[in-house]
């Protein structure tokens, strides 16, 4: 039975994806992404705080993202 993870991320680009092949010939497309948050702390105060992922997608997919 096959299972699908499935994971939503939206934010901003921060550079150009970036796409390799591995040893064993799978193309891979790394993007980076920045997300920001903004909330209020304890004491009232706004705060942004910038979380930074990178995101690599193989096989097909990458391939098809980066273009």
């Amino acid at each position: 039975m096959n299972q699908l993870n499935t994971i939503l991320i939206e934010g901003n680009i921060t550079r150009n994806p970036e796409v390799h092949i591995s040893p064993n010939g799978v193309k891979i497309c790394k993007i980076p992404i920045a997300v920001n948050r903004f909330y209020k702390n304890t004491a009232g105060e706004n705060v942004n705080e910038v979380s930074y992922f990178d995101i690599e997608i193989a096989k097909y997919n990458g391939h098809q993202r980066a273009y």
